[in-house]
């Protein structure tokens, strides 16, 4: 008997376990720490439970991508007005991560960002694992981070969990001297409840989180005094978070062999994205939707298994204009310290001091992503060592992302500059020396991008000692990407990554490892990095004034057209890849402590 043994999900862990023949009375337990570190894979990863993330302070918002501020090699960014964290890993951007939840890609197609289009509650969480390196075979292409959420599952007993987060604004001091700081003070209550359906047959886990987060505006004392002298009215208000957060899963033991799940993740919230400079709540932004999921998985004999998933989402930005509050019935005013000529314009000097009125255009950009996989093992026990056959496809149809503008002022004049009229003294007013107008266009199609990426994959994990083991793949990745705007295809070809990898377990305790691997890691399928074929424009008319009211230029811009074209595109272009080497040493001392140290070199 074993106690107290937690793999978390994703770790391959190795557990000797030495027994002597007793009496039918006899019981032997074996104690020890348990094993902690992976001692087959060379991959670079971090494996954390949901119940660590829950009960750690890491940030006030008591998100799940807290995680991804205690993994090493991660750098983090925050942004008043994107209401979260952004993440970088060795030259990736915020853009080449993929997410998935039990195998279900929840990643936005527009943007793939893993903070603001994914809002999860931590008692959704049952294990967390963070891939940061030596991918293997079968994780999905992504040249940041590969992270992968295992949610709890019901059992035959019901549980539940509430949590309420409280933090006030009052905890925050202001440390910008006649400014303001970015406090924030939120409420949030957390819930989870499992059981069963059907003892022993059907079961279900349901959890969610109603966000309720006022982020606050950082101001410096002198962008207080324009917004109060230029606009006596002006109150401080926060960049408001808003919405409530859902994941559950049902499975069905449909026979000894087979388990059926559904998987339901939703998380469309409200995230206002008002940035220093305006005087009131004008920028709303909605970030996040749906992911639906349904996995099959199969063990037809004791050394094969299989696993099948099919899932949709159309996480995306502003997934209609009612979702942001609609379009502002008034020009944006922007007023600056003062103007001067420039190549036949009047423009602004510096940042805009103050921004009145609403924005003079907002943007709708709903997405979809669709994802069919399935995934085989074979286990060979005698073939100079042991094997794990692995192998699988990863097919996701038909992604699409759309942007559609929509214009202030009923297509008007949407955009005013001005100048004060004493820089020393701002409550002298000011004067507009700037006007633009679209001619009464109300929306227009800017962007609309499509992409297929077919990917197979097969891989062996050979053991021809106990102690060693040899992990080869080949994950070639499909990918075409399409211009459905002006029908143009922007990318059509194969990209190939081989990988190779070893895992060395030094002593015979299994706590310490060695590893190293060689990888080339294609880049995941977003919208924003395929591209289009043309700068799609709205014709504008732009009008300068002199300080008399006297015109002083104006300036038409015609429309873009599909007729005037100005890109083509390399036959032979493909996704974006990255090459790396990677050298590491775990250990796992007493009391459960793991050091892991890595050499990776990436280009």
């Amino acid at each position: 008997m074993r106690l107290g043994l937690i793999v978390r999900a994703g770790l391959n862990v190795t557990l000797d376990v030495s027994l002597k023949v007793g009496s039918e009375q006899q019981s032997i337990q074996v104690t020890g720490d348990a094993p902690l570190i992976d001692t087959q894979s060379a991959e670079q990863a971090v494996n954390l439970s949901g119940e660590l993330l829950r009960n750690i302070p890491v940030t006030g918002r008591h998100d799940w991508s807290d995680s991804l501020q205690i993994t090493p090699g991660i750098i983090s960014a925050s942004s008043d007005a994107e209401g979260g964290q952004t993440y970088f890993l060795r030259g990736s951007e915020n853009e080449n991560h993929a997410t998935l939840v039990d195998g279900m890609d929840i990643g936005s197609f527009e943007q793939n960002w893993p903070s603001n289009t994914i809002s999860i509650a931590n008692e959704s969480l049952g294990d967390i694992q963070i891939k940061t390196g030596a991918n293997d075979a079968s994780s999905p292409a992504a040249m940041g981070m590969v992270i992968n959420l295992a949610s709890p599952v019901g059992g035959d007993t019901y549980h539940g969990s509430l949590l309420y987060l409280i933090g006030p604004a009052s905890l925050n001091a202001n440390n910008v001297p006649n400014g303001n700081a970015a406090a924030s003070a939120s409420e949030q209550p957390d819930f989870s409840l499992s059981g069963p359906i059907v003892k022993q047959h059907a079961w279900f886990f349901a959890s969610g989180r109603y966000i309720h987060r006022d982020d606050g505006i950082s101001q410096t004392g002198a962008q207080d005094a324009y917004l109060k002298e230029i606009y006596p009215a002006f109150q401080t208000f926060p960049n408001d978070s808003r919405g409530f957060v859902f994941l559950g899963n049902s499975s069905v033991q449909l026979s000894p062999k087979h388990r059926l799940t559904a998987l339901v993740q939703y998380d469309s919230r409200k995230q206002d994205a008002n940035y220093q400079w305006y005087s009131t709540s004008i920028a709303h932004s909605q970030f996040g939707g749906g992911a639906y999921g349904l996995r099959l998985i199969s063990q037809w004999k004791p050394r094969l298994t299989t696993r099948f998933l099919v899932s949709y989402n159309n996480k995306g930005v502003n997934s209609s204009l009612s979702a942001i509050g609609g379009v502002g019935s008034k020009p944006e005013e922007d007023i600056y310290l003062n103007d001067t000529v420039s190549a036949g314009k009047l423009v602004g000097q510096g940042s805009s001091l103050v921004t009145l009125n609403n924005l003079s255009s907002v943007s709708v950009n709903p997405a979809q992503k669709p994802t069919i996989s399935g995934d085989v093992t074979y286990y060979v026990p005698k073939a100079w060592g042991t094997h794990e056959i692995g192998g699988g496809f990863y097919l996701e149809p038909h992604e699409l992302s759309k942007v559609t503008s929509y214009y202030a002022n009923s297509g008007g004049i949407i955009q005013e500059d001005a100048a004060l009229n004493n820089a020393n003294d701002p409550t002298k007013g000011y004067t507009i020396f700037h006007t633009q107008s679209v001619g009464g266009t109300t929306s227009f199609l800017s962007s609309y991008i499509g992409a297929n990426d077919y990917a197979w994959y097969i891989q062996d994990r050979w053991h021809p000692i106990a102690r060693l083991s040899i992990t080869a793949g080949l994950r070639p990745d499909w990918v075409s990407g399409r211009d459905e705007q002006f029908k143009v295809t922007t990318e059509h070809a194969w990209n190939y990554a081989p990988r190779v990898g070893a895992a060395y377990v030094l002593t015979k305790n299994q706590r310490n490892v060695i590893r190293a691997s060689w990888t080339k890691i294609t880049d995941i399928t977003n919208a924003s990095y395929l591209g289009t074929a043309a700068t799609s424009t709205v014709a504008t008319t732009d009008t300068y004034y002199n300080t008399n009211g006297t015109v002083y230029n104006t300036i038409v811009t015609p429309a873009s057209t599909s007729s005037s074209l100005g890109k083509t595109f390399d036959p032979g272009r493909h996704q974006g890849y990255v090459r790396e080497w990677l050298v590491g040493y775990r250990t796992q001392l007493p009391g459960e402590v793991i050091i892991d140290a890595s050499y990776i070199d990436r280009e």
